[in-house]
């Protein structure tokens, strides 16, 4: 994305106002615009590309998860713990790379997750074995990884989410130290978009640009452990902005920035 951070005291005129900007259009950007617009914000999801999809639309599109619909219907007993300590089994050598806490967060939040996608509808196939787990867990989504961003674009629209597409973020706009608005480059030329209750990246652009950003490193979370899955990680981004927004027209502090 070649972003890079501006101050900047006035805005240039062809600026757009929002309450929550999210920048990426694949499956972890949707499902933070879907979860911010549930809680009546206006929301506006950018993507650099002609159309959704991101790396989502590039998986292969199984989703591993314990205590869902599929496993109950074929009787087999599973929790996140359980789910959390299989997971160590693929580390091998690399064990001491691994980041504990954030698999924890990932097994804990992954069947509220997995429901959270059957409500917008999608569907899968499965469970499957995955070894080195001790449970079939591995849910195919059908009929391919292109699914997500289908259904959950769909849940978007409904919604009410603005979505802009071929609009490359080219700077990120901070004053007094938060990021509060994203200027891009399209088709129609340079744009501002600003949010008042904050804006955020998706997790794989949040990585690519920290050094460009020049924040010091949080204890616990700028390990480069990113191994969480995505739109996990969406959703708890979200409920984080619930917390912090009531309503979304009343701020009442900023959403965490990473």
């Amino acid at each position: 994305m070649g972003s890079r951070c501006l101050t900047m005291k006035t805005d240039p005129p062809d600026t757009a106002t929002f309450d929550v900007i999210v920048v990426g259009g694949g499956g972890s950007g949707l499902a933070a615009a879907i979860e911010a617009r549930a809680l009546g914000c206006a929301v506006l999801l950018l993507e650099k590309n002609a159309q959704l999809g991101g790396s989502t639309a590039w998986s292969i599109g199984s989703v591993t998860a314990s205590c869902t619909p599929h496993q109950a219907r074929q009787g087999i007993a599973d929790s996140p713990a359980a789910h959390w300590r299989d997971m160590a089994g693929f580390n091998g050598d690399l064990d001491s790379r691994d980041n504990p806490d954030l698999r924890r967060v990932l097994a804990d939040e992954m069947p509220d997750t997995f429901r959270w996608l059957l409500q917008h509808g999608v569907r899968f196939y499965g469970p499957m074995p995955e070894p080195p787990h001790s449970k079939p867990r591995m849910h195919n989504v059908l009929p391919n990884s292109r699914a997500f961003i289908t259904h959950l674009e769909k849940a978007a629209r409904r919604a009410g989410v603005t979505i802009v597409c071929g609009a490359r973020a080219s700077a990120l706009v901070v004053e007094d130290g938060c990021l509060v608005a994203i200027d891009c480059a399209t088709a129609d030329g340079a744009r501002r978009f600003r949010a008042r209750g904050g804006a955020f990246t998706t997790p794989t652009r949040s990585r690519r640009h920290r050094s460009r950003r020049r924040r010091p490193a949080t204890p616990g979370r700028d390990r480069g452990d990113w191994n969480v899955d995505v739109r996990t990680t969406a959703v708890r981004r979200a409920r984080r902005l619930r917390r912090r927004t009531s309503p979304c027209s009343g701020v009442r502090d900023r959403p965490e920035q990473r």
